[in-house]
């Protein structure tokens, strides 16, 4: 074998040795991408933190950091509100030697509970109940009133700081006496007016208002047993978006 044939071979040698340590060697990484590399879970929690602090933000916010609004399509608001009626007019039709007799109305205290659900931007239609106690010449009376309601904020603020609305409700009173004095246990109820909301934060609101009110038996047992009574409510109490 010649000089020239094994200085060949010894130097292919030295060359696939070389490659092969070229090829092995590690390469250095930030400990972040070593991690990652060797723990497909930890990647893929990385890749997806972002995603879950954006979910966990929740709904009442906007893009701008602003609060959403709490009166468009789609929002439910449960309100809480303490009310005082008094009486504009009495009308008690029990007519004796033509002359009308009977007792008034006083005035009308009430706590009333409502959920509205919003089918259009500012527009709800909703049902309340109400506790009432009436303070009346002859035995005051106990009630209780279901009603249907609608409401309609023609006036509001940017993200809903304040609103105006005016709104209408319509329903069923039971009493635990006559009332008015010569009337029913029963009687038809409704009422409208005006309100106004101011925001607290991004859940709770303070509303208040007035409406005029109206109760009777809607002529059930002829107009003589049919005294009528008409008020101003004035109510004032909270709201809260869920």
């Amino acid at each position: 074998m010649s000089f020239l044939t094994v200085r060949g071979i010894v130097l292919a040698v030295c060359l696939f040795f070389a490659s092969c340590a070229s090829g092995s060697a590690p390469v250095n990484r930030p400990v972040d991408e070593q991690s990652n590399a060797t723990n497909p879970r930890a990647a893929s929690d990385d890749t997806f933190a972002p995603a879950a602090l954006t979910l966990s933000a929740g709904p009442t916010t906007v893009a701008d950091g602003q609060p959403a609004g709490l009166f468009d399509k789609g929002d439910w608001i449960a309100e809480l509100d303490l009310g005082y009626t008094m009486p504009i007019r009495y009308r008690p039709f029990v007519r004796k030697r033509g002359r009308p007799v009977g007792e008034r109305v006083d005035d009308v205290s009430s706590l009333t509970l409502a959920v509205d659900y919003y089918i259009w931007d500012g527009f709800s239609i909703g049902a309340q109940a109400s506790g009432l106690y009436i303070d009346q010449d002859q035995d005051n009376a106990g009630a209780g009133s279901l009603s249907l309601r609608a409401r309609w904020h023609f006036l509001r603020g940017e993200n809903d700081k304040w609103s105006i609305y005016t709104d209408a409700q319509g329903g069923r009173m039971w009493l635990s006496t006559a009332s008015p004095p010569t009337g029913t246990t029963y009687n038809w109820i409704g009422s409208c007016g005006l309100g106004g909301t101011y925001r607290i934060d991004d859940r709770w609101n303070v509303a208040g208002g007035v409406r005029y009110y109206h109760y009777s038996n809607g002529n059930e047992h002829g107009v003589e047993k049919n005294p009528a009574f008409d008020g101003v409510t004035f109510y004032a109490g909270v709201m809260y978006s869920f």
